[in-house]
């Protein structure tokens, strides 16, 4: 698994969207899902070599990350693998966030919860007329929820803290993580 994550990082695929991107690169009959063809060839064309993980250690790490065993990784399964775990002092400024953002009371994060910490009516689309700050708000809030089957418009603190451990990669030290994310949200 750490050979596979080493080869996305060396293809500057370190975060939750460009990830969400490549799997759907991989999927070429746009199904949704990956096949362990799907995903060797993937893989292959990144550059992870037969001499740097077999096709054998492949399906190993294929059924490693089939969660449902269903003999395919939809883009769940895939991310999941993939993003390494958050150290607990970057988890716990993730929580101290989530809940000073969201307001509601729901335990998600929802448009309305954004009105505070997130203005979209300086953003290009809006200025042009094109879309709406709720139009926005929704398409920054999609950010957090890759699946787009499963979209409600809010953000639980699961996705929250999933979405960040991929962003997490990129800083170096807990106070440099910090520092970015109340920097997003107006935290200061």
């Amino acid at each position: 698994m750490e050979k596979l994550r080493q080869k996305l990082l060396e293809n500057n695929l370190n975060d939750y969207i460009k990830v969400s991107r490549k799997f759907k690169d991989m999927d070429e009959n746009r199904s949704g899902i990956l096949d362990l063809g799907e995903l060797k060839k993937g893989l292959r064309a990144l550059g992870l070599s037969e001499d740097a993980m077999s096709d054998e250690e492949l399906k190993d790490v294929f059924k490693t990350l089939d969660k449902d065993g269903s003999g395919n990784l939809n883009l769940v399964e895939f991310m999941d693998a993939l993003t390494p775990p958050l150290s607990p002092e970057r988890k716990g400024i993730l929580v101290q966030i989530f809940f000073k953002v969201e307001k509601t009371g729901d335990g998600a994060i929802s448009p309305a919860d954004l009105t505070r910490f997130y203005i979209a009516k300086y953003h290009p689309a809006v200025l042009a007329g094109d879309k709406t700050e709720d139009d926005i708000k929704t398409e920054f809030l999609n950010n957090f929820e890759i699946d787009k089957d499963n979209r409600d418009g809010k953000v639980t603190l699961e996705e929250f803290v999933k979405y960040y451990a991929g962003i997490s990669q990129k800083c170096d030290s807990d106070e440099e993580f910090a520092e970015m994310v109340k920097n997003t949200w107006d935290l200061y």
